[in-house]
Protein backbone atom coordinates (compact mmCIF):
# COMPACT_ATOMS: atom_id res chain seq x y z
CA UNK A 1 0.00 0.00 0.00
CA UNK A 2 1.50 3.40 -0.93
CA UNK A 3 0.98 6.32 1.25
CA UNK A 4 1.91 9.92 -0.48
CA UNK A 5 1.61 13.24 0.46
CA UNK A 6 2.02 13.61 -3.69
CA UNK A 7 6.29 14.38 -3.82
CA UNK A 8 6.20 16.34 -6.30
CA UNK A 9 3.01 19.31 -4.98
CA UNK A 10 5.22 18.93 -1.66
CA UNK A 11 8.29 20.02 -3.38
CA UNK A 12 6.31 23.21 -4.21
CA UNK A 13 4.58 23.78 -1.27
CA UNK A 14 7.19 22.59 1.30
CA UNK A 15 9.94 24.64 2.14
CA UNK A 16 13.38 23.17 3.33
CA UNK A 17 14.38 25.53 6.03
CA UNK A 18 16.93 28.35 5.00
CA UNK A 19 20.08 28.47 6.61
CA UNK A 20 22.41 31.08 7.57
CA UNK A 21 24.14 30.94 3.15
CA UNK A 22 20.38 31.65 2.55
CA UNK A 23 17.98 33.58 3.84
CA UNK A 24 14.92 32.29 1.54
CA UNK A 25 14.22 29.40 -0.76
CA UNK A 26 14.65 29.87 -4.34
CA UNK A 27 10.99 29.39 -4.69
CA UNK A 28 10.95 32.31 -2.19
CA UNK A 29 13.11 34.79 -3.70
CA UNK A 30 11.67 34.34 -6.92
CA UNK A 31 8.35 35.20 -5.44
CA UNK A 32 9.42 37.52 -3.92
CA UNK A 33 8.30 36.39 -0.65
CA UNK A 34 9.76 35.41 2.63
CA UNK A 35 10.41 32.00 3.44
CA UNK A 36 8.61 30.36 6.27
CA UNK A 37 10.96 27.24 7.07
CA UNK A 38 9.07 24.23 7.47
CA UNK A 39 5.40 23.79 8.01
CA UNK A 40 3.65 22.59 11.06
CA UNK A 41 3.83 18.63 10.79
CA UNK A 42 0.27 18.30 12.69
CA UNK A 43 -1.53 19.98 9.73
CA UNK A 44 0.19 18.01 6.96
CA UNK A 45 -2.58 16.05 5.03
CA UNK A 46 -1.50 12.37 3.97
CA UNK A 47 -3.72 10.24 1.75
CA UNK A 48 -3.52 6.54 0.13
CA UNK A 49 -2.63 6.98 -3.38
CA UNK A 50 -2.16 2.93 -4.05
CA UNK A 51 -4.73 3.12 -6.27
CA UNK A 52 -3.37 6.08 -8.67
CA UNK A 53 0.28 4.93 -8.17
CA UNK A 54 -1.23 0.92 -9.85
CA UNK A 55 -3.09 3.09 -12.19
CA UNK A 56 -0.22 5.48 -13.61
CA UNK A 57 2.29 2.36 -14.07
CA UNK A 58 -0.26 -0.11 -16.21
CA UNK A 59 -0.71 3.40 -18.64
CA UNK A 60 3.23 3.74 -19.01
CA UNK A 61 3.67 0.15 -19.48
CA UNK A 62 0.64 -0.71 -21.92
CA UNK A 63 1.99 -3.52 -24.32
CA UNK A 64 4.63 -4.61 -22.46
CA UNK A 65 2.47 -8.07 -21.84
CA UNK A 66 -0.29 -9.09 -18.96
CA UNK A 67 2.05 -10.05 -17.21
CA UNK A 68 4.77 -7.33 -16.79
CA UNK A 69 2.92 -6.39 -13.45
CA UNK A 70 3.78 -9.57 -11.57
CA UNK A 71 7.21 -8.86 -11.92
CA UNK A 72 7.52 -5.77 -10.87
CA UNK A 73 7.03 -6.97 -7.00
CA UNK A 74 9.22 -9.96 -6.25
CA UNK A 75 7.49 -12.93 -4.36
CA UNK A 76 7.78 -13.19 -0.58
CA UNK A 77 10.40 -16.21 -0.83
CA UNK A 78 12.74 -13.73 -2.81
CA UNK A 79 13.03 -12.57 0.83
CA UNK A 80 12.83 -14.58 3.37
CA UNK A 81 14.58 -18.17 2.39
CA UNK A 82 15.41 -19.35 5.95
CA UNK A 83 18.05 -22.14 6.43
CA UNK A 84 16.38 -25.88 7.47
CA UNK A 85 18.23 -25.65 10.67
CA UNK A 86 16.74 -22.62 11.75
CA UNK A 87 13.51 -23.84 11.08
CA UNK A 88 14.46 -27.02 13.28
CA UNK A 89 15.48 -24.53 15.81
CA UNK A 90 12.63 -22.57 16.43
CA UNK A 91 10.07 -25.30 16.16
CA UNK A 92 12.47 -26.85 19.15
CA UNK A 93 12.80 -23.92 21.08
CA UNK A 94 8.63 -22.85 20.64
CA UNK A 95 7.35 -26.41 21.34
CA UNK A 96 9.80 -27.24 24.49
CA UNK A 97 8.79 -23.64 25.51
CA UNK A 98 4.91 -24.09 25.66
CA UNK A 99 5.01 -27.33 26.91
CA UNK A 100 6.92 -25.99 30.09
CA UNK A 101 4.58 -25.47 33.24
CA UNK A 102 5.61 -21.84 34.59
CA UNK A 103 6.52 -23.24 37.68
CA UNK A 104 9.39 -25.47 36.08
CA UNK A 105 13.06 -24.17 36.56
CA UNK A 106 13.68 -25.96 33.03
CA UNK A 107 11.37 -23.17 31.43
CA UNK A 108 13.29 -19.98 32.49
CA UNK A 109 16.52 -22.14 31.96
CA UNK A 110 15.07 -22.68 28.06
CA UNK A 111 14.73 -18.76 27.48
CA UNK A 112 18.19 -18.08 27.90
CA UNK A 113 18.82 -20.55 24.99
CA UNK A 114 18.30 -18.01 22.00
CA UNK A 115 21.05 -15.21 23.36
CA UNK A 116 23.56 -18.23 23.98
CA UNK A 117 22.72 -19.46 20.55
CA UNK A 118 22.81 -16.19 18.84
CA UNK A 119 26.35 -15.31 20.21
CA UNK A 120 28.21 -18.36 19.79
CA UNK A 121 29.95 -18.91 16.75
CA UNK A 122 28.91 -21.33 13.85
CA UNK A 123 30.08 -24.88 14.67
CA UNK A 124 30.52 -24.33 18.06
CA UNK A 125 29.50 -26.93 20.42
CA UNK A 126 26.46 -25.29 21.62
CA UNK A 127 24.80 -24.67 18.09
CA UNK A 128 26.07 -27.91 17.14
CA UNK A 129 24.31 -29.78 20.35
CA UNK A 130 21.05 -27.48 19.54
CA UNK A 131 20.54 -28.89 15.86
CA UNK A 132 21.51 -32.21 16.97
CA UNK A 133 18.05 -31.94 19.72
CA UNK A 134 16.14 -30.03 17.18
CA UNK A 135 16.29 -32.19 14.27
CA UNK A 136 15.23 -34.73 16.12
CA UNK A 137 11.74 -33.32 16.97
CA UNK A 138 10.82 -32.19 13.38
CA UNK A 139 10.88 -34.88 11.21
CA UNK A 140 7.50 -34.35 10.14
CA UNK A 141 8.92 -30.81 9.18
CA UNK A 142 12.36 -31.48 7.49
CA UNK A 143 13.42 -33.40 4.86
CA UNK A 144 16.28 -36.06 6.30
CA UNK A 145 16.09 -35.01 9.73
CA UNK A 146 17.07 -37.78 12.09
CA UNK A 147 20.38 -38.06 9.74
CA UNK A 148 21.25 -34.51 10.50
CA UNK A 149 20.08 -34.91 14.05
CA UNK A 150 22.85 -37.68 14.40
CA UNK A 151 25.68 -35.69 12.03
CA UNK A 152 25.22 -32.58 14.29
CA UNK A 153 25.09 -35.08 17.39
CA UNK A 154 28.16 -36.75 16.17
CA UNK A 155 29.53 -32.76 15.39
CA UNK A 156 28.80 -32.19 19.08
CA UNK A 157 30.76 -34.69 20.42
CA UNK A 158 33.98 -33.55 19.15
CA UNK A 159 33.34 -29.72 19.93
CA UNK A 160 32.41 -30.79 23.22
CA UNK A 161 35.76 -32.58 23.69
CA UNK A 162 37.47 -29.76 21.93
CA UNK A 163 36.27 -26.78 24.64
CA UNK A 164 36.69 -28.61 27.82
CA UNK A 165 40.13 -29.27 26.65
CA UNK A 166 40.35 -24.92 26.57
CA UNK A 167 40.60 -23.73 29.89
CA UNK A 168 38.06 -20.29 28.98
CA UNK A 169 35.41 -22.72 27.28
CA UNK A 170 35.81 -25.44 29.65
CA UNK A 171 33.96 -23.34 32.38
CA UNK A 172 31.46 -21.61 30.05
CA UNK A 173 28.08 -21.69 30.62
CA UNK A 174 27.71 -22.37 26.41
CA UNK A 175 29.68 -25.84 26.82
CA UNK A 176 27.76 -27.05 29.98
CA UNK A 177 24.29 -26.02 28.25
CA UNK A 178 25.53 -28.29 25.10
CA UNK A 179 26.00 -30.66 27.10
CA UNK A 180 22.87 -30.81 28.94
CA UNK A 181 21.05 -30.54 25.04
CA UNK A 182 23.43 -33.80 24.28
CA UNK A 183 21.37 -35.56 27.59
CA UNK A 184 18.24 -34.33 25.93
CA UNK A 185 19.05 -35.87 22.80
CA UNK A 186 19.76 -38.98 24.46
CA UNK A 187 16.18 -39.19 26.82
CA UNK A 188 14.18 -38.59 23.31
CA UNK A 189 16.05 -40.77 21.07
CA UNK A 190 16.86 -43.38 24.22
CA UNK A 191 18.07 -47.11 22.01
CA UNK A 192 17.71 -50.49 23.91
CA UNK A 193 21.08 -51.05 22.34
CA UNK A 194 23.11 -47.59 24.09
CA UNK A 195 21.00 -47.68 27.56
CA UNK A 196 24.02 -45.73 29.10
CA UNK A 197 24.40 -42.78 26.84
CA UNK A 198 21.92 -40.41 28.98
CA UNK A 199 23.97 -41.19 31.82
CA UNK A 200 27.41 -40.65 30.09
CA UNK A 201 26.26 -36.92 29.68
CA UNK A 202 24.91 -36.51 32.87
CA UNK A 203 28.64 -37.70 34.36
CA UNK A 204 29.70 -35.31 31.95
CA UNK A 205 27.89 -32.44 32.83
CA UNK A 206 28.62 -32.94 36.83
CA UNK A 207 32.41 -32.77 35.72
CA UNK A 208 32.07 -29.53 34.00
CA UNK A 209 30.30 -28.61 37.63
CA UNK A 210 33.17 -29.25 39.38
CA UNK A 211 35.87 -27.97 37.56
CA UNK A 212 34.07 -24.34 37.62
CA UNK A 213 33.95 -24.76 41.22
CA UNK A 214 33.58 -21.04 43.21
CA UNK A 215 32.72 -19.23 40.07
CA UNK A 216 29.69 -21.67 39.43
CA UNK A 217 26.62 -19.17 41.17
CA UNK A 218 27.53 -16.10 40.36
CA UNK A 219 24.26 -15.39 38.10
CA UNK A 220 20.68 -16.95 37.43
CA UNK A 221 21.51 -18.67 34.61
CA UNK A 222 24.51 -20.42 36.38
CA UNK A 223 22.30 -21.79 39.24
CA UNK A 224 19.73 -23.00 36.58
CA UNK A 225 22.69 -24.89 35.14
CA UNK A 226 23.22 -26.23 38.60
CA UNK A 227 20.27 -27.08 39.40
CA UNK A 228 19.54 -28.70 36.40
CA UNK A 229 22.66 -31.02 36.81
CA UNK A 230 21.97 -31.78 40.42
CA UNK A 231 18.28 -33.14 39.25
CA UNK A 232 20.51 -35.25 36.83
CA UNK A 233 22.82 -37.15 38.94
CA UNK A 234 20.47 -37.60 41.92
CA UNK A 235 18.26 -39.39 39.47
CA UNK A 236 21.31 -41.22 38.11
CA UNK A 237 23.04 -41.81 41.32
CA UNK A 238 19.82 -43.18 42.60
CA UNK A 239 19.67 -45.92 40.07
CA UNK A 240 23.38 -46.73 40.41
CA UNK A 241 23.15 -46.63 44.55
CA UNK A 242 26.21 -44.33 44.26
CA UNK A 243 27.30 -41.64 46.31
CA UNK A 244 26.27 -37.84 44.72
CA UNK A 245 29.73 -35.41 44.85
CA UNK A 246 29.52 -33.00 48.20
CA UNK A 247 29.12 -29.97 45.71
CA UNK A 248 25.46 -31.53 44.93
CA UNK A 249 24.58 -32.20 48.45
CA UNK A 250 25.13 -28.69 50.11
CA UNK A 251 21.64 -27.03 50.28
CA UNK A 252 21.37 -23.76 48.48
CA UNK A 253 18.79 -20.30 48.78
CA UNK A 254 16.72 -22.04 45.67
CA UNK A 255 12.69 -21.16 46.44
CA UNK A 256 11.70 -23.53 43.71
CA UNK A 257 10.49 -26.54 45.64
CA UNK A 258 11.28 -28.99 42.93
CA UNK A 259 14.97 -27.21 44.22
CA UNK A 260 14.64 -27.93 47.78
CA UNK A 261 13.61 -31.29 47.20
CA UNK A 262 16.20 -32.31 44.80
CA UNK A 263 18.69 -30.57 47.77
CA UNK A 264 16.94 -32.93 49.93
CA UNK A 265 16.97 -35.68 47.83
CA UNK A 266 20.54 -35.53 46.92
CA UNK A 267 21.94 -37.69 50.24
CA UNK A 268 19.91 -40.57 49.52
CA UNK A 269 22.13 -42.29 46.70
CA UNK A 270 25.15 -42.67 50.31
CA UNK A 271 22.34 -44.23 52.28
CA UNK A 272 22.07 -46.47 49.19
CA UNK A 273 25.17 -47.05 48.76
CA UNK A 274 25.79 -47.68 52.73
CA UNK A 275 23.18 -50.05 53.09
CA UNK A 276 24.60 -52.14 49.74
CA UNK A 277 27.38 -53.71 52.11
CA UNK A 278 25.77 -53.50 55.54
CA UNK A 279 21.89 -54.40 54.92
CA UNK A 280 23.01 -57.59 53.14
CA UNK A 281 24.71 -59.28 55.53
CA UNK A 282 22.01 -61.82 56.80
CA UNK A 283 24.29 -62.46 60.51
CA UNK A 284 27.19 -60.62 61.85
CA UNK A 285 26.23 -57.16 60.87
CA UNK A 286 27.13 -54.20 63.32
CA UNK A 287 24.16 -53.44 64.96
CA UNK A 288 25.34 -50.39 66.41
CA UNK A 289 26.02 -49.56 62.09
CA UNK A 290 22.45 -50.16 61.13
CA UNK A 291 20.81 -48.11 64.26
CA UNK A 292 23.25 -45.01 62.57
CA UNK A 293 22.25 -45.93 59.46
CA UNK A 294 18.64 -46.05 60.17
CA UNK A 295 18.41 -42.83 62.08
CA UNK A 296 20.27 -41.18 59.59
CA UNK A 297 17.36 -42.47 56.94
CA UNK A 298 14.78 -41.40 58.98
CA UNK A 299 16.10 -38.11 59.88
CA UNK A 300 15.68 -37.47 55.82
CA UNK A 301 12.36 -39.05 55.62
CA UNK A 302 11.02 -36.54 57.97
CA UNK A 303 12.98 -33.62 56.19
CA UNK A 304 10.37 -34.77 52.86
CA UNK A 305 7.67 -35.02 54.92
CA UNK A 306 8.31 -31.99 55.83
CA UNK A 307 8.53 -30.70 52.35
CA UNK A 308 5.17 -32.20 51.41
CA UNK A 309 3.43 -30.69 54.33
CA UNK A 310 4.59 -27.39 53.16
CA UNK A 311 4.37 -26.95 49.97
CA UNK A 312 2.10 -23.56 48.98
CA UNK A 313 -1.43 -24.10 47.47
CA UNK A 314 -0.80 -23.82 44.13
CA UNK A 315 1.13 -27.49 44.35
CA UNK A 316 -1.29 -29.27 46.28
CA UNK A 317 -3.74 -31.69 43.95
CA UNK A 318 -7.48 -33.05 44.18
CA UNK A 319 -7.83 -36.17 45.37
CA UNK A 320 -10.90 -38.50 44.52
CA UNK A 321 -11.57 -42.01 46.58
CA UNK A 322 -15.05 -42.95 45.19
CA UNK A 323 -13.80 -44.72 42.29
CA UNK A 324 -15.56 -46.38 39.93
CA UNK A 325 -13.52 -50.50 40.19
CA UNK A 326 -12.91 -53.11 37.61
CA UNK A 327 -16.31 -55.52 37.01
CA UNK A 328 -14.16 -58.33 37.54
CA UNK A 329 -13.20 -58.47 41.75
CA UNK A 330 -9.68 -59.64 40.61
CA UNK A 331 -8.64 -57.20 38.59
CA UNK A 332 -6.73 -54.00 40.23
CA UNK A 333 -8.35 -50.71 40.18
CA UNK A 334 -6.87 -47.46 41.80
CA UNK A 335 -8.63 -46.80 45.46
CA UNK A 336 -7.89 -42.91 44.19
CA UNK A 337 -6.89 -40.82 41.53
CA UNK A 338 -5.24 -37.29 41.30
CA UNK A 339 -5.90 -34.20 39.68
CA UNK A 340 -2.68 -31.85 39.76
CA UNK A 341 -2.27 -28.21 38.55
CA UNK A 342 -0.14 -29.49 35.84
CA UNK A 343 2.05 -32.26 34.25
CA UNK A 344 5.01 -31.11 35.79
CA UNK A 345 3.30 -30.72 39.58
CA UNK A 346 2.53 -34.27 39.17
CA UNK A 347 5.94 -35.56 38.31
CA UNK A 348 7.79 -33.37 41.68
CA UNK A 349 5.30 -35.59 43.63
CA UNK A 350 6.25 -38.72 42.11
CA UNK A 351 9.97 -38.09 42.51
CA UNK A 352 9.52 -37.24 46.59
CA UNK A 353 7.01 -40.60 46.29
CA UNK A 354 10.06 -42.84 45.00
CA UNK A 355 12.66 -40.65 47.31
CA UNK A 356 10.37 -42.05 50.14
CA UNK A 357 9.54 -45.45 49.23
CA UNK A 358 13.86 -45.93 48.75
CA UNK A 359 13.81 -44.51 52.53
CA UNK A 360 11.47 -46.92 54.21
CA UNK A 361 12.84 -49.93 51.50
CA UNK A 362 16.53 -49.13 53.55
CA UNK A 363 14.51 -48.88 56.75
CA UNK A 364 12.50 -52.18 56.40
CA UNK A 365 15.54 -53.96 55.81
CA UNK A 366 17.19 -52.26 58.94
CA UNK A 367 14.74 -53.24 61.20
CA UNK A 368 14.83 -56.33 59.47
CA UNK A 369 18.61 -56.77 60.84
CA UNK A 370 18.18 -55.54 64.32
CA UNK A 371 15.33 -58.19 65.25
CA UNK A 372 16.31 -60.66 67.94
CA UNK A 373 13.11 -63.01 67.60
CA UNK A 374 10.86 -64.50 64.92
CA UNK A 375 7.62 -63.92 66.13
CA UNK A 376 4.81 -61.79 64.93
CA UNK A 377 4.86 -59.91 67.86
CA UNK A 378 8.77 -59.37 67.11
CA UNK A 379 8.11 -58.28 64.34
CA UNK A 380 5.22 -55.27 64.95
CA UNK A 381 7.42 -54.14 67.83
CA UNK A 382 10.27 -53.46 65.38
CA UNK A 383 7.75 -51.28 63.18
CA UNK A 384 8.04 -53.51 60.01
CA UNK A 385 4.16 -53.34 59.52
CA UNK A 386 3.65 -49.49 59.75
CA UNK A 387 7.16 -49.23 57.43
CA UNK A 388 4.84 -51.94 55.28
CA UNK A 389 1.90 -49.82 54.97
CA UNK A 390 3.82 -46.42 53.94
CA UNK A 391 5.38 -48.32 51.12
CA UNK A 392 1.99 -49.50 50.06
CA UNK A 393 0.28 -46.26 50.58
CA UNK A 394 2.98 -44.25 48.58
CA UNK A 395 2.50 -47.20 45.64
CA UNK A 396 -0.95 -46.64 45.56
CA UNK A 397 -0.38 -42.87 45.37
CA UNK A 398 2.22 -42.94 42.29
CA UNK A 399 -0.99 -45.72 40.65
CA UNK A 400 -3.30 -42.65 41.41
CA UNK A 401 -1.63 -40.26 39.05
CA UNK A 402 -1.58 -42.91 36.36
CA UNK A 403 -4.66 -41.24 34.86
CA UNK A 404 -3.78 -37.72 34.68
CA UNK A 405 -0.56 -38.49 33.73
CA UNK A 406 -1.82 -40.73 30.93
CA UNK A 407 -3.75 -37.58 29.71
CA UNK A 408 -7.41 -38.89 30.76
CA UNK A 409 -10.12 -35.63 31.03
CA UNK A 410 -10.24 -35.71 34.77
CA UNK A 411 -12.25 -31.72 34.66
CA UNK A 412 -15.43 -33.42 36.16
CA UNK A 413 -13.23 -34.66 38.82
CA UNK A 414 -13.95 -33.09 42.58
CA UNK A 415 -13.92 -34.20 45.97
CA UNK A 416 -17.20 -34.02 48.34
CA UNK A 417 -16.78 -31.80 50.78
CA UNK A 418 -16.38 -33.87 54.36
CA UNK A 419 -14.11 -33.19 58.08
CA UNK A 420 -10.75 -35.00 57.91
CA UNK A 421 -9.87 -34.82 54.74
CA UNK A 422 -5.74 -34.08 53.51
CA UNK A 423 -4.56 -30.50 52.59
CA UNK A 424 -4.83 -31.90 49.24
CA UNK A 425 -8.59 -33.09 49.13
CA UNK A 426 -9.72 -30.20 50.71
CA UNK A 427 -9.28 -28.26 47.16
CA UNK A 428 -12.62 -29.47 45.57
CA UNK A 429 -16.19 -30.11 46.40
CA UNK A 430 -19.53 -30.62 46.05
CA UNK A 431 -19.57 -31.86 41.99
CA UNK A 432 -20.07 -35.55 41.12
CA UNK A 433 -16.85 -37.93 41.14
CA UNK A 434 -15.49 -38.98 38.10
CA UNK A 435 -15.70 -42.59 37.27
CA UNK A 436 -11.87 -43.78 35.97
CA UNK A 437 -10.62 -47.49 35.39
CA UNK A 438 -12.53 -49.37 32.27
CA UNK A 439 -10.00 -47.69 29.72
CA UNK A 440 -12.49 -45.85 27.44
CA UNK A 441 -12.05 -42.21 28.91
CA UNK A 442 -11.41 -39.97 26.12
CA UNK A 443 -7.61 -38.72 26.22
CA UNK A 444 -6.00 -35.09 25.86
CA UNK A 445 -2.68 -33.69 24.14
CA UNK A 446 -0.33 -33.73 25.29
CA UNK A 447 0.67 -36.48 27.97
CA UNK A 448 3.10 -37.05 30.98
CA UNK A 449 3.28 -40.73 30.78
CA UNK A 450 7.16 -40.04 30.11
CA UNK A 451 7.31 -39.12 33.30
CA UNK A 452 5.09 -42.27 35.15
CA UNK A 453 8.13 -44.73 33.70
CA UNK A 454 10.85 -44.36 36.10
CA UNK A 455 8.06 -44.36 38.93
CA UNK A 456 5.69 -47.72 38.16
CA UNK A 457 9.30 -49.05 37.31
CA UNK A 458 10.43 -48.66 41.08
CA UNK A 459 6.76 -49.19 42.36
CA UNK A 460 6.37 -52.65 41.18
CA UNK A 461 9.27 -54.26 42.70
CA UNK A 462 7.99 -53.34 46.14
CA UNK A 463 7.49 -56.35 48.53
CA UNK A 464 3.99 -55.27 49.86
CA UNK A 465 2.17 -54.79 46.43
CA UNK A 466 0.14 -57.51 45.41
CA UNK A 467 0.11 -59.69 42.17
CA UNK A 468 -3.03 -58.12 40.43
CA UNK A 469 -1.51 -54.34 41.51
CA UNK A 470 1.56 -55.45 40.09
CA UNK A 471 0.24 -56.57 36.91
CA UNK A 472 -2.17 -53.85 35.92
CA UNK A 473 1.70 -51.25 36.59
CA UNK A 474 2.94 -53.59 33.97
CA UNK A 475 0.21 -53.12 31.54
CA UNK A 476 0.55 -49.09 31.94
CA UNK A 477 4.22 -49.63 31.08
CA UNK A 478 3.45 -51.66 27.74
CA UNK A 479 0.69 -49.28 27.05
CA UNK A 480 3.53 -46.15 27.16
CA UNK A 481 5.74 -48.52 25.69
CA UNK A 482 3.47 -49.35 22.45
CA UNK A 483 3.16 -45.16 21.38
CA UNK A 484 6.83 -45.72 21.18
CA UNK A 485 8.51 -44.84 23.94
CA UNK A 486 11.83 -46.95 24.46
CA UNK A 487 12.52 -46.02 27.98
CA UNK A 488 9.25 -48.22 28.77
CA UNK A 489 10.24 -51.05 27.05
CA UNK A 490 13.33 -50.87 28.92
CA UNK A 491 11.96 -51.05 31.89
CA UNK A 492 9.93 -54.05 30.72
CA UNK A 493 13.14 -56.17 29.84
CA UNK A 494 14.65 -55.44 33.04
CA UNK A 495 13.15 -55.77 37.18
CA UNK A 496 13.51 -53.18 38.93
CA UNK A 497 16.27 -53.35 42.24
CA UNK A 498 16.43 -50.20 43.37
CA UNK A 499 14.18 -51.62 46.35
CA UNK A 500 15.56 -54.33 47.05
CA UNK A 501 19.40 -52.38 47.64
CA UNK A 502 21.07 -53.46 44.31
CA UNK A 503 22.06 -50.80 42.02
CA UNK A 504 19.97 -50.50 38.03
CA UNK A 505 21.34 -52.57 34.84
CA UNK A 506 20.22 -49.00 33.16
CA UNK A 507 20.13 -45.48 33.60
CA UNK A 508 17.50 -43.59 32.06
CA UNK A 509 15.53 -40.23 32.70
CA UNK A 510 12.08 -40.04 33.31
CA UNK A 511 11.38 -36.90 35.89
Amino acid sequence: MVFSTNTSSVRRRLHTKCDQRYPSCSRCLRMKKTCAGYRDQSKLMFRDETLRTQDRARRRHVGKGPNFLNHLTPPPSCFLTPQIQDIAVCYFYSTTLSNLSEKDPARQLQMYLPSLYAKSRIGSALRLATESISHVLVPSLVPDSKLTARKRYDEALVAIQHAIQDPIQAKADETLYAVLLLCGYETITCEITSPSAWDTHVSGGAALIQHRGSSLLESELTQGLFCFVRKSIVLSHMQACSPVDEVFTKPGAYENPENQLFAIASRIPALQNHGLTLLDQSEGADKSHVEKLATTVEAIDQELSHWAGNLPNSWLYAHATEIKTASNAREFSPKHIHRYPDFYVARVWNFYRVSRLILLSLLRRAATLLQTGDDEEQRLGTGNAEKERKIQDIVDDICASVPFLLGHDLSRMTVPASSGMSRQQRQESNIPLVNWGDGNQAKQLPTGSFSLIWPLYVASSAVTVPENQRQWIIRQLQSIAANGDSQAQLALNTPSRTLLGGPESLRFDCV
